[in-house]
């Protein structure tokens, strides 16, 4: 690598962090993840009634990060680098929820 490659990697690199820091700080002191935690547990709860049918799973996760994308435009929250971690979340909400109502 030239040492311009290497400066422009560390300048990106320093941006990312930055901006990695400024959210995460940012998340922290405005209550971003009890907020979207608790959109996501109450839209989860109309999915399930809105779509009561067997094999309605595409509709209800659709149904749900359209809430949450609502939610994250509300709070100011950059929904598309987040899109990813909360439909992790809205699963291992769905799996915790399955083996208790089983």
């Amino acid at each position: 690598m030239s040492p311009k490659e290497i400066i422009e990697l560390v300048v990106m690199s320093a941006v990312v962090l930055a901006l990695v820091i400024y959210y995460s700080i940012k998340a922290v002191k405005n209550g971003w993840i009890k907020k979207l935690t608790n959109t996501i547990e109450m839209a989860i709860k109309d999915a399930e009634k809105k779509y009561p049918d067997q094999g309605s799973g595409k509709q209800k996760l659709e149904y749900v990060m359209n809430c949450v994308k609502d939610k994250c435009v509300e709070l100011g929250i950059p929904y598309s680098l987040l899109k990813s971690l909360i439909e992790k979340i809205i699963n291992m909400i769905i799996a915790h929820y399955n083996v208790i109502s089983k």
